[in-house]
């Protein structure tokens, strides 16, 4: 049965982590694919096990958080159902996509959606942020400037508070661990 894995939580809760291990484990045989008025890499292609993974994954971090333009939402949300109109599963994760609305994720639920909400501890989240943008300004060679919480703190508040009104809207949303959600990702697409 081929469905749609949203994986959501809050900046550095494990979303890439887990869609990079899953890439791991497919064969290296994959098409790209491109989307928007820039003809942005989008996601990538496997017919064989038949899976979509949306976002690109060429980046630190990874994702739907890329596919950042006017209009993009809705590219994304056509892209996904064309996939699984074709056959394929489709995983995407990411911030944008993560916090969509209850609305759009509803659209979803006739196509097999699910959606893995990450249940990181936010001191976890926090660490993450920090030791990643620690390694990017190593990389670069540019100063390590004073990071702020607050954001990272409020996205993962956020995300918990909308828990009840998207299972009050019929969306199935299962709260796993970082470990949890990469098994049972293994066990819906492969």
């Amino acid at each position: 049965m081929n469905v749609i894995v949203l994986i959501s939580g809050t900046s550095g809760s494990g979303k890439t982590y887990i869609v990079r291990e899953i890439i791991k484990e497919l064969p290296f045989n994959t098409s790209l694919l491109y989307l928007g008025s820039k003809n942005k890499l989008a996601g990538y292609l496997w017919d064989e096990p038949p899976l979509a993974i949306m976002g690109n994954y060429s980046a630190a971090c990874g994702g739907c958080d890329s596919l950042s333009w006017k209009g993009a939402s809705d590219e994304i949300e056509q892209e996904i159902i064309r996939q699984r109109d074709l056959g394929r599963s489709v995983i995407l994760e990411g911030l944008l996509v993560g916090t969509w609305g209850v609305a759009r994720m509803g659209r979803l639920v006739p196509y097999g959606l699910i959606n893995i909400l990450l249940d990181t501890p936010v001191e976890e989240c926090v660490a993450s942020v920090e030791a990643r943008r620690a390694e990017k300004a190593a990389a670069t060679g540019k100063e390590l400037k004073p990071f702020n919480p607050d954001n990272t703190v409020g996205k993962h508040g956020g995300l918990l508070s909308v828990l009840p009104l998207r299972r009050a809207a019929g969306i199935p949303v299962e709260v796993l661990s970082r470990e949890a959600a990469l098994a049972r990702v293994r066990e819906i697409v492969l």
